[in-house]
């Protein structure tokens, strides 16, 4: 099989570990047309009589113009109708892996989520309003405590140990784990 993007070697990776449970989409959409479009990528959820060169028929897709729909709408609606069932805030937010990020990494992860989530928030058609809300408190809060700790303490200084800390960490080569 050969490679045609990222997910493919997902795909495999799932196949090789047993997970047969693993759901594909493809969402794209042509700028010629201004609409998405959303594809069923996995093997294992095609019939045989499934042509899987035509986009799928979703309420989301169907609606994009007259409701305003945004691409986390058509992405909500393919996770409520893959997950049984269906989780009460689709966009809940993984603060376990947020925690494990490195300070820099994580104060930008963690700021990019929360304007995200206020988009989200802002959409007349948000699901879930208190527990999006919840979510991006709490990563207000952990974007706002990291921030100082990557910041000068005076405008226009960056101390040298600041600059250290901004700089991406190297991977340990075979001589310093040797020594």
């Amino acid at each position: 099989m050969s490679s045609k993007g990222p997910l493919d070697g997902f795909y495999k990776d799932s196949l090789r570990m047993g997970n047969l449970k693993v759901t594909v989409f493809l969402v794209g959409a042509y700028a010629k047309y201004n609409w998405p479009y959303v594809w069923l990528r996995s093997f294992n959820r095609n019939n045989r009589g499934t042509d899987i060169d035509a986009p799928l028929d979703l309420p989301s897709t169907n609606q994009w113009q007259d409701k305003r729909l945004r691409v986390w709408h058509i992405v909500e609606e393919l996770i409520n109708m893959n997950m049984s069932p269906p989780p009460q805030n689709p966009f809940a937010v993984n603060f376990e892996a947020l925690t494990q990020m490195p300070t820099l990494e994580r104060a930008l992860q963690a700021g990019a989520t929360a304007a995200f989530l206020r988009e989200l928030l802002l959409s007349p058609l948000c699901s879930a309003p208190a527990a999006v809300e919840a979510d991006m408190q709490r990563c207000l809060e952990m974007h706002f405590k990291d921030m100082p700790q990557l910041l000068p303490e005076q405008p226009g200084k960056l101390p040298a140990d600041c600059l250290e800390r901004l700089q991406p960490q190297p991977a340990a080569s075979s001589r310093q784990v040797a020594a």
